[in-house]
């Protein structure tokens, strides 16, 4: 097991997710991904990430809730990242005790510097012996 690295990424977009799941794979994060409330839940009871991206677009959710039920089951100190279509999102009421807001469409470069502010990934962990 990869020992940092790993972001949860919960969305209900499947082709959102698995593009962010590409992305943040190929730069040497470990990535689970949820589509709801209870997949991330389960997710962070196996393994707690230590960087969520919570996408705020859920059609039947209040995001408030999903926010607040997500911030109690991965821990005060795990940064929760809002993502949302919204055109003020950093001004979103919900951002109060969240890490940063990213808006959708995002620019990869953005959503990458973002992650590596509060992660690192699982491959720079490691260094071979004398390096």
């Amino acid at each position: 097991m990869l020992p940092n690295g790993h972001i949860l990424i919960v969305n209900y977009e499947p082709m959102l997710a698995e593009l962010l799941i590409t992305i943040l794979t190929d730069e040497g994060y470990l990535v689970t991904a949820a589509e709801d409330v209870a997949g991330a839940l389960a997710a962070i009871g196996r393994q707690p990430p230590e960087l969520v991206l919570l996408d705020l677009g859920y059609p039947s959710w209040r995001g408030s809730e999903l926010a607040r039920q997500v911030r109690a089951a991965a821990q005060a100190a795990v940064p929760i990242v809002l993502m949302t279509t919204e055109p003020h999102g950093t001004a979103h009421p919900l951002m109060h005790g969240m890490a940063e807001c990213i808006a959708k469409p995002f620019d990869l470069y953005d959503l990458l510097d973002c992650v590596a502010r509060y992660v690192r990934p699982a491959q720079a962990a490691w260094q071979p012996a004398g390096v």
